[in-house]
């Protein structure tokens, strides 16, 4: 039984079908594409986070702002669920992330509306209140 289920294998392995060599079968492309060909990469709305989204892209796109907020050495004092790591992740990921888009979950749970309220993906919030908080 075992040098037949050996044969098998080495022939398995060793044989060749040409149906199995088909151009479309080799070709693999993951989940989620590529940085757009404009350089950027989007956030992944979660349901209602737009404003979460538009705010935030807003921000990384002002002259300085990300190079400021990523400079910024946290070095022993790391809590990886406070808001600024957070920021700086989702920052990090727009600067230099090889895929079309990035899904902050991590900051949507950290961020907490007013101290309190942590972040519902699928109910929309006032984006300019979002900003206030945010730079608060």
């Amino acid at each position: 039984l075992t040098e037949l289920l050996c044969k098998l294998l080495i022939d398995l392995h060793h044989g060749y079908d040409a149906n199995l060599v088909t151009e479309h079968k080799f070709d693999y492309e993951p989940a989620i594409e590529r940085r757009a060909d404009c350089n950027f990469v989007g956030l992944k709305n979660g349901g209602a986070t737009c404003y979460i989204n538009s705010v935030l892209q807003q921000l990384y796109g002002v002259p300085g702002v990300a190079e400021q907020l990523l400079a910024v050495n946290l070095e022993d004092k790391v809590d990886e669920e406070s808001v600024f790591f957070q920021l700086q992740a989702v920052f990090a990921h727009l600067q230099e992330s090889k895929l079309k888009y990035y899904v902050p979950e991590r900051f949507w749970k950290c961020f907490k509306f007013w101290g309190e309220q942590p972040v519902n993906v699928r109910e929309q919030q006032d984006a300019c209140e979002f900003f206030i908080q945010i730079v608060d």
